[in-house]
């Protein structure tokens, strides 16, 4: 009964396993890009390999990150339900 007030209200939950991915591969971009920076002097392959690993994985967890941001801010034209990785049921 309260699934239903809110969804005729427009409020909608919030999809926690895309959330909580997003977050985990911006936090591990956020790890391993600039670690990569910093080995790429010492050790060049393994560097190269730590910043494409963080730039794959920071890019898709920033834009979801951002995404998710914006939809929980409420600002129009952004919904839970567009979010990257939130499949329609």
């Amino acid at each position: 009964m309260e699934k239903r007030l809110r969804q005729a209200r427009g409020e909608e939950d919030i999809p926690w396993r895309p959330v909580l991915t997003a977050l985990l591969l911006f936090f591990i971009g956020s790890i391993f890009w600039p670690l990569g920076i910093y080995t790429i002097f010492s050790d060049y392959d393994k560097g190269v390999a730590l910043i494409s690993i963080g730039v794959i994985t920071f890019i898709p967890g920033s834009f979801a990150t951002f995404y998710f941001v914006q939809a929980f801010r409420g600002a129009p034209g952004w919904k839970y339900k567009h979010m990257p990785g939130q499949h329609q049921e």
